[in-house]
């Protein structure tokens, strides 16, 4: 769960209920949220996964206390990940940490 902090314009993070902290007990927060839906598959009993990180797909952007509609684009694997919203223009990400979660479908996903 990532919720959105307007005194900070970033995005604090939380998993089952608790925050999320780094060893040192620091808040774990974004500047920018991204989901992506994409194909995963389990590799082995040990539940490797296997994330498909090219092509294109159905994403959202968080940012500044909104939801962008996007997709992601990433045409082969020495190009960068990107994202555009419903006009086809890339969405420009906000200086700082961008998180990228991954999601199995469209499904999986709740925005508030």
């Amino acid at each position: 769960t990532w919720t959105y902090d307007s005194a900070t314009n970033t995005y604090l993070r939380s998993q089952g209920g608790r925050k999320t902290v780094t060893q040192d007990g620091t808040r774990v927060s974004a500047n920018n949220v991204a989901v992506i839906v994409t194909d995963v598959s389990v590799l082995d009993a040990v539940g490797r996964r296997k994330i498909r990180t090219t092509g294109e797909g159905k994403a959202w952007v968080l940012q500044d206390g909104a939801t962008i509609d996007a997709t992601w684009k990433k045409p082969s694997a020495s190009e960068r990940l990107s994202f555009y919203d419903k006009d086809d223009n890339e969405i420009a990400m906000n200086a700082g940490n961008t998180w990228i979660e991954v999601a199995e479908s469209e499904g999986d996903v709740t925005i508030e």
